[in-house]
């Protein structure tokens, strides 16, 4: 008896007891207001999911809920969600799992569009990673202009063989992308396709610049110090955003040729680590001639030839010094000796004198 009752009592409490979700609920504008997640699972229909899940996505924020409808999504399509569910997701795409997107069948750049909508909110790389490489999983799928314009910044958590094989055409005629998440590596494999897909506009040195910018970051040092010849001006920004290591190797003319009028912009920047490294390794007097007010550069150190200099006039003081010297103590001796020659010249005329007598 009192286990029948404790069963009851856990079938009364397994129930909707907040109101059976329906589309007049969801079209209200408090819901889901009143609903816990328990409730939201126990109150939403299947069938009523289906028919208003694009309703119901867009007003579910919370990551309970979202969980609630991505499971019972799963139970209705066991196999994975196809295109048109998925399309339909929003946010709660959010918080499924790789073996969940392992399933997606993402057939159409739509899809795949829909699901990188960044409105949606950001993934997590693995994750995105996850969704694009289950749509290039399909035949005969590749990060074609559409497809690179539907993941955009999230391009960067692709591993560089992948980015590799994006065409210089596709990638010429995609929208500008963000490349600020990724790695040096992935930057210097798409810098290496932006740089074919424009080489024609090389001959216009502020066109190419604008179309190579977003790729800069991948930049090898001899192509950072021809630009610098180019009269780009190049903004701060992009500057900033280069390969660290090639910072490091500019000098002082190169990057005042690269920045151009926004060179002043450097001093803005001097409290960054990149600008207090790279001012770290470059001479003060040659900072100096920027006239920014950059300090913190190194200090030339005293030349050989200035110790060299100093020993030679020393040595010469002191050569000059000891024959002077020498001089004055024997021309002392003369002295001295005079009055006994003079003695010896008297004594040996006396002795003559004698001898005549």
């Amino acid at each position: 008896m009192e286990c029948n009752s404790k069963v009851s009592r856990v079938h009364r409490a397994a129930v909707c007891t907040t109101g059976n979700i329906t589309a007049v609920t969801i079209a209200d504008a408090s819901f889901p207001v009143g609903y816990d997640s328990t409730q939201f699972d126990l109150c939403l229909n299947i069938t009523v999911l289906q028919d208003n899940l694009a309703a119901i996505t867009e007003k579910v924020v919370d990551t309970s809920f979202q969980t609630v409808i991505l499971n019972k999504l799963n139970q209705i399509y066991p196999s994975g969600l196809n295109d048109s569910v998925l399309q339909l997701l929003g946010p709660t795409s959010r918080v499924a799992t790789i073996d969940d997107i392992s399933k997606w069948k993402i057939t159409v750049t739509d899809t795949l569009s829909s699901l990188m909508n960044s409105n949606n909110g950001n993934w997590a790389p693995e994750m995105s990673n996850a969704v694009i490489t289950r749509y290039l999983s399909v035949s005969n799928h590749t990060l074609g202009t559409a497809e690179i314009n539907a993941v955009g910044s999230n391009i960067c958590s692709l591993d560089v063989s992948v980015l590799e094989n994006i065409t210089s055409e596709n990638l010429k005629n995609a929208n500008t992308l963000d490349l600020s998440s990724c790695s040096i590596q992935q930057k210097s494999a798409l810098y290496t396709i932006g740089n074919s897909s424009f080489s024609r506009q090389r001959s216009n040195a502020r066109i190419y610049y604008q179309l190579i910018g977003p790729y800069l970051g991948g930049a090898p040092v001899q192509d950072i110090q021809s630009l610098s010849t180019k009269n780009v001006n190049m903004d701060i920004t992009t500057f900033m955003n280069l390969n660290p290591a090639v910072i490091m190797v500019l000098n002082v003319s190169t990057v005042q040729g690269l920045l151009g009028v926004n060179l002043v912009d450097l001093k803005l920047f001097e409290k960054s680590s990149v600008v207090q490294s790279w001012v770290a390794q470059q001479y003060q007097s040659d900072l100096n001639t920027l006239n920014i007010g950059l300090v913190g550069g190194k200090i030339p150190p005293v030349t050989s030839q200035s110790t060299i200099t100093t020993v030679t006039t020393s040595q010469t003081n002191q050569t000059t010094s000891a024959n002077t010297t020498a001089q004055v103590s024997g021309a002392s001796r003369f002295h001295a000796g005079a009055p006994f020659l003079l003695l010896c010249v008297g004594l040996l005329t006396i002795t003559h004198s004698l001898h005549t007598t």
